[in-house]
């Protein structure tokens, strides 16, 4: 097996070069749920004031009165294949009353105070509720405002368009491991206001280890590396093979220098049944730190070797670059290495995820998840 500094640094040419750290979702639908009705529109429906709708990135949008949470209206668009059966057999039931918009309509009006009108314009279909147990004549403002969106639906007037650069800023988090090999990758990307962009990665390599007479070797059901070891003084360590570096021991106590703690905060638990470690020189026993800078990627390596042999070596990468974004398209340019296109999708304010061929991410905004 290679050094794992080699490695890590032809895997993250590659990685920069096919886009497979940005990697995320499908493709965008074609109408924003937001654009079908003005709030204006929506306030006189509900005789309130009505700020933005809120978009979920998931197909729907809701607006909510001034006056609370009995004051408000969503509006749901389903996009998806065989959409005019579906409706045909939600048409057929019996509580609810059919009206002339589009290619077809009905309504339900609930005791429980809220109006839904579904309408079906060609292949897509739409639900707006709007719920104000004490509005009168609910059911006509709620059809007036479905007569309003279906007129724009499959427009330029509604078409969905992904924000820029501006959504972009700030600080996102995403998973990276693969689950199915029980792996754990935080990666951080914080975006600036001017498009700059540094973002840090930090896979995960465990095993049981053995390490006896200078040689050391991890084995685990993904993964296996080894090499040779020597002390260099009382809280030095270097180490050859797999894994080249010169290390310095962490004090006990103390936390590895320049390593953010949600990169290190919940070591992996892949699951190692069945397997016994052999023998471990004391001399390796501890938390170690080490750094390299190779290809434009500067690195911080934490292995953590305990008593019991269940070693974790973390790679902590970090780059830097700039882009430029543009309703859903990415143009990516790392300090070092190929320039490459993406695509992006917000799901909501707080996430988003970025595409291309190779695979699928999802960021989450710091504060708003795992992070």
């Amino acid at each position: 097996m290679r050094s794992f500094v080699l490695a890590l640094s032809i895997a993250l040419s590659a990685t920069l070069g096919t886009a497979s750290a940005l990697a995320g979702g499908g493709a965008g639908q074609k109408n924003d749920p937001c654009l079908l009705v003005t709030p204006d529109e929506i306030g006189q429906a509900l005789q309130d004031k009505v700020g933005p709708g809120q978009n979920s990135g998931v197909g729907d949008c809701k607006y909510r009165g001034a006056s609370g949470y009995g004051s408000q209206v969503s509006i749901q668009v389903d996009e998806n294949p065989g959409r005019r059966e579906f409706f045909a057999s939600q048409a057929a039931r019996g509580n609810v009353q059919h009206v002339d918009i589009a290619d077809g309509a009905f309504v339900f009006d609930s005791p429980a105070g809220f109006t839904a009108v579904t309408v079906l314009k060609g292949e897509t279909m739409f639900s707006l509720t709007l719920s104000k147990p004490n509005l009168k004549q609910r059911a006509d403002a709620a059809v007036a405002l479905a007569r309003q969106a279906a007129k724009r639906l499959g427009t330029d007037q509604a078409a969905h368009r992904e924000p820029g650069l501006e959504a972009l800023v700030g600080e996102w988090y995403t998973d990276a491991g693969d689950p199915n090999r029980g792996t754990r990758e935080v990666r951080r990307w914080i975006i600036e206001k001017d498009g700059d962009w540094t973002m840090t990665m930090a896979p995960e390599h465990t095993g049981m280890i053995a390490a006896q007479d200078g040689q050391w070797v991890v084995d685990s059901p993904q993964e296996h590396f080894s090499g040779n070891y020597r002390p260099d003084g009382k809280d030095g360590l270097i180490t050859q093979g797999d894994v080249a570096a010169e290390w310095k021991r962490v004090p006990d106590g103390a936390h590895p220098e320049g390593v953010d703690s949600v990169f290190l905060g919940i070591w992996s638990q892949i699951p190692l049944s069945g397997m016994q470690h052999g023998p471990i020189d004391p001399a390796m026993v501890g938390l170690w730190r080490a750094e390299s800078d190779s290809d434009g990627a500067h690195t911080i390596m934490v292995w953590r070797i305990p008593p019991d042999g269940y070693a974790i070596l973390t790679l902590i990468v970090t780059v830097k670059g700039d882009l430029e974004a543009d309703a859903g398209a990415l143009e990516v340019s790392p300090d070092h290495g190929e320039d490459f296109k993406a695509s992006y999708q917000f799901q909501g304010r707080d996430a988003f995820t970025t595409s291309d061929d190779s695979g699928s991410f999802r960021w989450q905004r710091k504060g708003t998840g795992l992070w």
